[in-house]
């Protein structure tokens, strides 16, 4: 039997340091990702449990990519 589909709150805290743009993202009380801008237009996302981080061209591309990461992956 399928399960409910549940509203979950994202957040995204911006945690930049200098001129480096970084990005934290938070389900309730924990952060499952990290998007960092390495160029104009490219950013990285790590995860925890990954070596070898992501790279995509736009911001938004990044948080679709961490957020099905983390639905793929979570025990509920």
């Amino acid at each position: 039997m399928a399960k409910k589909e549940q509203k979950i709150d994202v957040e995204v805290k911006d945690i930049s340091a200098g001129e480096t743009q970084k990005f934290e993202l938070w389900i309730k009380d924990s952060a499952f990702a990290t998007i960092t801008q390495i160029s104009e237009q490219r950013f990285e996302t790590q995860f925890a449990s990954q070596i070898e981080p992501r790279h995509f061209k736009m911001l938004d591309d990044a948080i679709n990519d961490a957020l099905m990461e983390y639905n793929l992956h979570r025990g509920s």
